[in-house]
Parts: structure tokens; sequence; C-alpha cells
């Protein structure tokens, strides 16, 4: 659905609308036909219109960055005005790209059983074609203000793959550690990913293999040791990890 630049108040939310129809024009038009539709209506279409935006965002990080010039050719592309990226923030971005991709990797998992090391690689590749300017999103997941969020999205990343790739139904500590590791395993590889300059990420793969062995070779106790299971877990520190992965309990 392509929303018309003098339409954009429409869908941008009841917080939004009077500052966006003074941008466009519309006035009271729009504000009267804004009144017909419920607030359910306006959050849905909100919703629709920002994916819309960033996704077509999305095509010039490489060019413009993880940026709110990104963001404004995004709505330029979808016919609205420059003026409406001032509804978003440069994280916004970083978060939608992540969230579409953990989104995808669970629809990827219910139809396909993939093991734990064809899983991480499926996401991996999600990020590949960004790899250039992906330091920069780094950057804004890692932000202060923004790690609860980026923290979640990681938990999901973990849950999911925990859930599908090893069927893990433990209610004990295992739950923590298994999580804790693949996360440890998913963040050291997409970091190594980003410099790595090797012919299709050769070097990045072997760097997986490594440590999903070396995941494996805890899991064959009763209990992940931690934070032995993968090395670099001790320096992400576990009390912050533990409570990032464990926070939401959703299977």
């Amino acid at each position: 659905m392509r929303v018309p630049m003098d339409s954009a108040a429409f869908v941008v939310g009841t917080n939004e609308i009077a500052k966006l129809t003074s941008l466009h024009g519309c006035g009271g038009v729009c504000m009267a036909y804004s009144t017909q539709r419920t607030q359910s209506d306006l959050d849905e279409e909100d919703e629709v219109l920002k994916r819309q935006i960033l996704n077509a965002a999305l095509k010039h990080v490489n060019s413009k960055g993880w940026s709110m010039d990104a963001i404004k050719t995004g709505a330029t592309d979808v016919n609205l005005t420059e003026a409406i990226s001032n509804v978003f923030t440069e994280f916004d971005l970083v978060k939608h790209f992540i969230s579409e991709c953990n989104d995808a990797l669970e629809h990827h998992l219910r139809d396909n059983q993939l093991k734990l090391r064809d899983a991480v690689e499926w996401r991996l590749q999600k990020v590949a074609p960004y790899v250039p300017r992906f330091s920069e999103a780094l950057a804004f997941a890692t932000h202060p203000k923004n790690l609860p969020h980026s923290a979640q999205l990681l938990q999901n990343l973990a849950d999911s793959i925990a859930h599908h790739s090893l069927q893990d139904k433990s209610t004990d500590l295992t739950w923590y550690a298994r999580r804790a590791g693949i996360a440890s395993i998913y963040v050291t590889s997409e970091l190594h990913l980003i410099q790595d300059d090797s012919p299709n990420f050769e070097q990045t793969w072997k760097f997986l293999d490594r440590r999903v062995q070396d995941f494996e070779n805890m899991r064959k106790g009763s209990l992940i040791q931690l934070p032995a299971a993968v090395p670099e877990l001790a320096s992400i520190g576990m009390t912050t990890l533990l409570n990032m992965l464990g926070r939401n309990k959703q299977r």
C-alpha cells in the first residue's frame, strides 16, 4: 500500500497527526478524516507505514549508513515527505532490521530443522550484505540507553535457536546456560563476521565451527559450566548475560 504525501498524517498516530497535517497543508480535512478512524486502525496503519519506510531505508544503509539520511531517503522512496522521518531515530532502523531478521529465522526454523551451527549461520547471512557498515549498527545497539531493547532482541534470538535447534525444554539452570552459550556464539561470530575479509566469509564459518564445538563439548555434561562453555562469555560478564537472557522466560 502506498500512501500519498498529503495523507501521511492519517497513519502516523494520534500524537503526530497535528504536526504532520500542518506540514502537508491538509489541515482540518485530515483531522476530520482521522477522527472517523479508531485508535486501533491508526496504530495498525502506523506500524505498516513505519515498516514500509524502514524497509525502504535498509536499501540505502550501505551508501548512507544507519542514519537519518537513509530513513529520509526511505520515506521518499515510498512517496512520503522527508519530514515524516522525524518520528524515527537511527536505533529504530537498527532494531527494525534485527527484529525482522529474528522473525525470519523463527519462521524458517518452524519449517526447517536446522542444527545449532546452521541456524546461527543462517541468521548471520542476514547481516552479511550490510557488513561494510554494520559496525555502526552495533554502536547504536550497544549504546547504554538502547541496551535493554537490544538485550531483549538477543534473548529472543537465543531462545528461538534453543527451542528449535536444540529442542530445549529444560526448566533448571541449564535453560539459562544454554541460551547464554548460544548468545555468546552468535555475538562473537557476528563480531568476527564484520571484520572478515576472507572469500565468502570462510574464516567466520571456521570460527563458528570452533565455537559450536566448544559449546557441544560442554553440553555432554548435565550442566554447561559457565563461563567455560565458550571462553568469550567470561568477558561479557555472567551476571549481565544471565539477567539479559533470563528476564522473560518465554518457553
